[in-house]
């Protein structure tokens, strides 16, 4: 807008210790800008998005490397050279490179006198980066880098973020970097701003808007929690003489005490305040709570409801009570992906209300999280439920056709169900299903465990011998019959006795394309179970034409495995033949209940054996880093951006390989005396250790 050409730009990247020059474009050809991943650039993969599809990094070329020079990248651990877009240190070999530094030689021998078994030596520059079409690109600094929970974080880019919420910062007046709190590594801001244009803020004594609107800002893109934050005077923050931001020069200042600041904004490790004057709170057992919150109404409730939610948020993000805005977005006070988590168990455990994560995570403010919860303590929802975790997806696979053509119709349960009966029995759960039930009650929409397989029949078939096969499967396993339910704090499991404990679905699709055919088969693996009131097992039968029928059967995890599916699959076919037939089925007499193998887990792992097991699970995760507790994150790139909140979506890929090398695959087996599943598993771990340089 002001006269300057683009192509008088001329993006190139040097260092004064390879006496500065290393790459370059062309003069007058400008900037080459490419769009990648954001979330894919947090583990170390450029990957290329060229459309508006999704979220986007935009970088600027530097140009290729000059004649005589040599520039690879490297892991900076494993120090092993790295593909294309692949982001590593960026090493230096060539003329112009100095051979160190003046009379610093532990410096010189750590920054200049680098080998690798192709040659040497290489100047380590510390600047991360990558190569596309023999292009550099440059991401950051090691020594800046953040890692939160495993991610790679950029400065820059958190910086970049930060500017443009709100009118009263500075630009380029901002310095991210990590600080240690609470025995981990956490994100904190210095932010300039314009006293001019924030003297109303400041003058009213509310720089927290400033700070909010940071949280938010940052919550929002990066999805983890901006812990500290210090408002500076336009200077204030350190600069190198050229201009640039230093960070960890800020860093230390910052944690010395040493800037003078505006004000300051930081979740202390222990809450130090008292609650506001007015503020309620109901003494006594957590149930009570429950139990005035229903007996007051959805509207005569919100200020007790209130009251209790926002003491929950204070305690989890330790800020006073009275800096919560209820009409200001929960994510601006900083609530990330595990803080949202453990706002939503609190709220199920004490009120015994389920809520999902995206409801939180998508906006909501106090307000609008106390009118739902009231309205759902009263069985009326004031606001819209959110939709199940990845239940939105098959949409965005329909085709226009499929768009165009009439809604196949929705689910409909089988009208012809009995009621259920009083309960026979109550049992305790195995130690993997105490898991799954607590993930399941942790996130109700979740559904990564369900278990859907689908076959196409060419045949006729009559679904009321289908229905009474079905009927005789569900009576003749207790474990499709079984609901979970929790008392006292403890779950069980809780078999019914009724063979009318299935859902089964019976469509017409003779008008469908394939492609709704298709969507409608995926809203089948994507519609969670409610393992609480069941049923866990659901058919659906789809008829495409006189002879061809789809069926569809669904599990959840928690009562049924892959291997489980299979002999439900043999047993129903054979029910089904039999009720066809008029003959009783032939199948294997079941030996036990799963409640039986249930206890004997019970007492083996109570005795000699289970104290072995323990012994061992004690061993090897005995290299659980001393802070954390655990073991150390695999690092491990991915293709796709990981969604902020977990929606059990996923695909699978086949590999074919070629005759001759699965027989010299079993031969190197042999070799070793092992076989050919071990080979391939080895195979994969050096493929996980070349992405990820972790053992």
């Amino acid at each position: 807008p002001y006269g300057f050409s683009a192509s008088a730009f001329y993006p190139c990247y040097g260092l004064a210790e390879a006496t500065l020059m290393v790459t370059g474009g062309k003069r007058g050809a400008g900037a080459t800008i490419l769009r990648v991943d954001q979330a894919a650039l947090e583990t170390n993969r450029a990957v290329i998005v060229p459309d508006d599809s999704r979220p986007a990094a935009s970088l600027v070329s530097n140009g290729r490397v000059f004649p005589d020079q040599e520039l690879i990248i490297i892991d900076p651990e494993s120090r092993v050279p790295l593909p294309e877009r692949q982001v590593g240190e960026i090493w230096l070999s060539g003329p112009s490179v100095s051979p160190g530094y003046w009379n610093h030689p532990d410096e010189t021998s750590e920054t200049f006198q680098n080998q690798l078994p192709s040659g040497g030596p290489y100047l380590r520059t510390g600047d991360l980066g990558f190569l596309h079409e023999q292009e550099c690109y440059i991401t950051g600094r090691i020594k800046e880098l953040i890692i939160i929970r495993g991610r790679n974080l950029y400065p820059q880019d958190i910086e970049g973020t930060i500017f443009p919420c709100h009118p009263a910062l500075v630009p380029n007046g901002a310095a991210a970097f990590s600080i240690q709190a609470e025995g981990e590594e956490k994100l904190a801001v210095v932010q300039e701003i314009n006293p001019q244009k924030a003297s109303e803020i400041i003058e009213a004594g509310n720089l927290q808007e400033i700070v909010s609107a940071m949280l938010q800002a940052v919550t929002a893109a990066y999805n983890v929690q901006l812990y500290a934050v210090a408002l500076v005077e336009p200077g204030a923050i350190p600069r190198t003489i050229s201009g640039k931001i230093q960070r960890r020069l800020t860093g230390k200042l910052y944690q010395e005490g040493s800037l003078k600041t505006l004000y300051t904004h930081t979740f202390h490790p222990e809450p130090s305040f008292a609650p506001a004057s007015g503020e309620m709170r109901l003494p006594g057992p957590d149930n009570l709570l429950r139990s005035a919150l229903i007996a007051l109404g959805p509207e005569k409730s919100r200020d007790l409801l209130e009251g209790f939610l926002r003491g929950r948020i204070s305690h989890i993000l330790r800020v006073p009570e009275s800096a919560i805005d209820p009409h200001q977005p929960l994510i601006a006070l900083g609530l990330d992906s595990v803080t949202t988590i453990e706002l939503v168990e609190n709220i199920e455990t004490t009120i015994g209300v389920t809520i999902s994560l995206a409801e939180i995570t998508q906006g909501a403010t106090l307000e609008q999280l106390t009118r739902q919860l009231a309205g759902r303590l009263s069985g009326n929802s004031t606001l819209p439920e959110a939709a199940p975790a990845g239940a939105a997806a098959p949409a965005a696979t329909a085709t226009p056709v499929a768009a165009a053509a009439p809604k196949p119709p929705e689910p409909q349960a089988s009208t012809n169900q009995a009621a259920v009966e009083p309960p026979t029995e109550d049992s305790s759960l195995s130690y993997g299903q105490r898991a799954l039930w607590f993930v399941q009650r942790l996130s109700p929409e979740d559904i990564a465990h369900n278990l859907v397989y689908a076959i196409t029949l060419h045949t006729s078939l009559d679904a009321a011998a289908f229905r009474r096969g079905i009927q005789k499967l569900v009576l003749r396993h207790s474990a499709l019959r079984t609901r979970f339910i929790e008392e006292d704090g403890r779950p069980l499991q809780r078999v019914y006795p009724d063979s009318e404990h299935f859902a089964l679905t019976v469509e017409d699709a003779s008008a469908w394309t394939s492609a709704q055919l298709d969507n409608r088969l995926k809203r089948e693996v994507y519609t969670p179970f409610n393992i609480e009131t069941g049923p866990l097992i659901r058919f659906s039968l789809f008829n495409r034409r006189p002879q061809e029928f789809t069926i569809v059967l669904g599990l959840h995890h928690i009562i049924a495995d892959l291997w489980s599916m299979a002999m439900l699959g043999y047993e129903i076919v054979e029910l089904y033949a039999a009720e066809i037939q008029q003959r009783d089925p032939v199948l294997k007499t079941i030996r036990g209940s799963y409640a039986d193998s249930v206890r004997q887990e019970t007492d083996m792992l109570a005795g000699p054996e289970g104290e072995k097991l323990l012994a061992y699970w004690k061993e090897r995760l005995a290299v659980a880093d001393a802070a954390g507790g655990h073991p150390p994150a695999l690092v491990l790139p991915t293709d796709h951006p990981r969604p902020p909140i977990l929606t059990g979506c996923a695909a699978s890929a086949t590999l074919d390989l070629a005759p001759d090398l699965v027989i010299a695959l079993k031969g190197l087996a042999d070799s070793h005396n092992t076989n050919l599943f071990t080979i391939l598993l080895a195979a994969f771990y050096t493929l996980g250790f070349r992405y990820t340089g972790q053992t």
